[in-house]
């Protein structure tokens, strides 16, 4: 009887050991608890051993991705991230691939500019934009009106990181390059010669766009950018050879195509730039 107690009380006490040998990880995520052995605590990283794994290999964990540590010596170590911080921000917007934009200065240039932009796949996303030509701040053009879409594939250069081994911030974060194809279609209304004539153009352009887009917080995005291509444009226009050349040289061409800007048939070199504000979602 005596030795049956000596080996249950034997027992619990190896239970107890084995209990309190563990150490205790509490995942950011969805509060997850994992059993391990905690090796080290690093600047950046916890690695730990599966428990009772101790022959399997080291297993690493961002220390950003763990809400607090218990020691199998009951110690307890908490982790407070920075609401703030880049990488942060970017994990609550991590799900967020998607942004309406809105080009920031298009009003003051007679025209009012919306884009949509998503994710395709990692490193190359897609963006289109529709113009509305005739709205806007100020007395604009003469009496123009008109529509304008772009539309091209986006592929981000450079490096936004916010984690040792590089890995990329967030889809919507950093430097492109930007290949845009361009259409549009417009009227004004000119006097020629004391008659008021009304002038149709139509553009298409092929651009290399050149941006940097950022994240402000984790829903807003800021974009700027410039570009240069080639163009053509043809006009309604017909010359009359009874008016000087400066009357209709104004008129067979309009070098501010609301898109982007047009430097003539001898040259047709197009240029374009803006910035635009998005939200993501």
């Amino acid at each position: 009887m005596q030795t049956h107690r000596i080996i249950v009380l034997g027992f619990f006490l190896l239970l107890a050991t084995f209990t309190k040998a563990q150490d205790t990880l509490q995942l950011v995520k969805n509060a997850e608890i994992l059993v391990v052995k905690v090796t080290e605590i690093g600047i950046d990283e916890i690695k730990y051993l599966p428990w009772g794994a101790n022959e399997a290999p080291i297993i690493v964990l961002e220390k950003s991705k763990v809400r607090k540590i218990i020691l199998a010596n009951g110690t307890v170590i908490n982790f407070f991230s920075d609401p703030l911080q880049i990488s942060e921000t970017d994990e609550r917007a991590r799900e967020k691939t998607h942004v309406i934009k809105f080009q920031f200065f298009s009003p003051l240039y007679y025209s009012l500019a919306f884009g949509y932009e998503t994710v395709l796949k990692k490193g190359m996303n897609l963006e289109g934009k529709i113009g509305l030509i005739g709205v806007g701040l100020g007395d604009g053009r003469p009496n123009a009106s008109g529509v304008y879409f772009k539309a091209g594939p986006k592929f981000w250069t450079g490096k936004d990181y916010y984690y040792r081994g590089e890995r990329r911030s967030h889809p919507l974060r950093g430097a492109y390059i930007k290949p845009e194809l361009i259409y549009n279609h417009f009227w004004q209304d000119q006097t020629v010669n004391t008659v008021k004539k009304r002038i149709t153009y139509d553009n298409l352009a092929f651009n290399i766009i050149f941006g940097k887009q950022y994240l402000l917080g984790d829903i807003l995005t800021l974009d700027w950018y410039f570009g240069m291509g080639y163009g053509y444009q043809h006009s309604s226009y017909k010359a009359d050879p009874n008016l000087n050349s400066t009357d209709y040289n104004d008129l067979e061409f309009e070098p501010y195509a609301y898109s982007h800007v047009y430097l003539g048939k001898n040259f047709p070199m197009t240029l374009t730039g803006g910035l635009t504000l998005g939200i993501m979602f």
